[in-house]
């Protein structure tokens, strides 16, 4: 189960292990998607990319369960679509 941040770890653990199921809430694309929708599109290329959770979930196979509110100040919803 990853909420936030702690969905791209969760992400990867679930792509890479073999798990009973995933649980994402408020997750995002991946952290340079979110940077670039606080900061604008310059800032997303002073972080390092850790986990790209787009890329991930492909390979995920386990039941996965994922939740996000429509009014989401800090990740868009259209990241969890």
């Amino acid at each position: 189960m990853g909420r936030s941040i702690g969905t791209g770890p969760a992400t990867w653990l679930a792509a890479n292990k073999t798990i009973g199921a995933l649980v994402l809430v408020s997750g995002f694309t991946s952290l340079r998607g979110v940077v670039k929708h606080i900061a604008g599109s310059f800032a997303q290329h002073l972080i390092k990319e850790r986990f790209v959770n787009v890329d991930n979930i492909a390979r995920v196979v386990c039941p996965t369960f994922i939740l996000h509110g429509k009014m989401d100040a800090l990740i868009p919803y259209s990241h969890s679509e």
